[in-house]
């Protein structure tokens, strides 16, 4: 079970000691102006309505969305299971499924891939704390961070590039405001955290940065009804 919570940390510090993204040092560079970000070749398949209006295009039912994702849920609870790992096995998983109709899943996989993200670098913590540095398909770097409890796990996800606050003080926020994240980035960064999140309960979702969430409020609703959907 997924819960989302409101509330916002401090994103200050990296995995390697350094900012995530250079800075921009041009004259136009403005911590306020978000810069427009190249679309990556093939979406992922966890943006849920373009997977959606692809399966509908192909005269399929939509109702195999959902088993889609079922399949792919099932996956990421195996135990001992990898990054690298569960982006095979999904495959595999639902190419072996009776359910979909004949050639649906190779032609869904010549559109689309399980991650549009790639986790670069993770660092386990002695009490049990996964920092995970994810890059982006256009080569922008940020983290995410997931907290276990004694019946529960934190997973505290980017929603940005950067920051718009410009303090001095954080190293985020001197990186100026680079671009917002996809919903499907951010329920990716979920994925990683539910692949780390063998056997630890409930898994709540919190939104990193200072104030990021406010400043990109449509993402922020679109990836909270996608984790009602339980397609993470």
């Amino acid at each position: 079970m997924l819960k989302t919570i409101p509330y916002h940390i401090s994103h200050d510090a990296t995995l390697s000691g350094h900012n995530l993204t250079k800075k921009n040092e041009s004259e136009n560079f403005h911590p306020m102006v978000k810069r427009k970000r190249k679309q990556s070749s093939k979406k992922s398949i966890f943006d849920k309505p373009a997977l959606t209006s692809f399966v509908d295009a192909n005269g399929w039912k939509s109702g195999h969305v959902k088993n889609f994702y079922r399949v792919v849920r099932k996956q990421a609870a195996i135990e001992n299971t990898t990054v690298s790992e569960f982006e095979i096995k999904a495959v595999e998983a639902l190419r072996k499924d009776n359910s979909f109709p004949k050639d649906m899943i190779e032609k869904i996989f010549e559109s689309f891939q399980v991650f549009s993200t790639k986790m670069v670098k993770s660092y386990v913590s002695k009490d049990g704390t996964v920092k995970m540095l994810v890059r982006t398909h256009d080569d922008h770097k940020v983290e995410c961070v997931l907290i276990p409890h004694s019946n529960r796990s934190t997973c505290c996800v980017s929603s940005q590039i950067g920051c718009a606050m410009g303090c001095k003080f954080c190293a985020t926020g001197t990186m100026g405001i680079l671009g917002d994240l996809h919903y499907s980035e951010i329920l990716e960064q979920l994925m990683y955290a539910k692949i780390f999140n063998k056997n630890r309960g409930r898994l709540n979702c919190v939104f990193m940065g200072m104030f990021c969430s406010s400043h990109s409020t449509s993402t922020i609703k679109l990836t909270t009804k996608m984790i009602k959907y339980r397609h993470g």
